[in-house]
């Protein structure tokens, strides 16, 4: 909400507007990649990457010229390295860890303007978040997330994925 965006006409490099934002959370639903190496039992390492996709964020834009902006789509993404403990509970595994990088988000118009337009921006992420993961075969796993930006308490994360290990659950770990 409180993050600077540029404003292009879709396709095109150059700023044709700068706005703070006094947005809405934008909820999105899409996807994340979540790859982890665990040198330890408790310990791993990883990249985090994210995009989700989703609708109108708030209401129109009065631009200087008289005309009025809708931003009718919305996108977040995230791309960061993971570090974290973890402890194995049988099928149970609880984390805790720290994702430090970069996210971002993109506005979308199509709507009262002659050519689409489009608002973006980037801004640093560290986040600690809490993670359970539920065995439910020997080598996928449920796993649940949740988490709020250090740098920006208004950006909260939650998530909700399905994951696939490289190492088949053996009942100890």
């Amino acid at each position: 909400a409180g993050h600077s965006f540029d404003v292009t006409r879709a396709g095109a490099l150059n700023t044709i507007g700068h706005f703070t934002g006094g947005l809405a959370p934008i909820h999105a639903n899409g996807f994340y990649i979540d790859v982890r190496v665990h040198p330890a039992p408790h310990w791993y390492v990883g990249i985090d990457l994210g995009a989700a996709f989703g609708g109108s964020v708030n209401p129109a834009f009065a631009a200087r010229g008289g005309d009025t902006i809708t931003w009718d789509s919305s996108s977040v993404m995230t791309m960061a390295a993971v570090a974290g403990a973890r402890l194995p509970l049988g099928p149970l595994s609880l984390r805790a860890e720290v994702v430090a990088g970069i996210h971002g988000a993109e506005l979308g118009s199509m709507t009262d303007t002659p050519q689409g337009l489009a608002a973006s921006t980037v801004a640093p992420l560290v986040a600690p978040r809490v993670a359970a993961d539920l065995w439910i075969h020997r080598w996928w796993v449920i796993e649940a997330y949740a988490g709020v930006n250090a740098l920006d308490r208004s950006e909260r994360m939650f998530g909700l994925g399905l994951g696939f290990h490289s190492q088949a659950f053996d009942g100890r770990r």
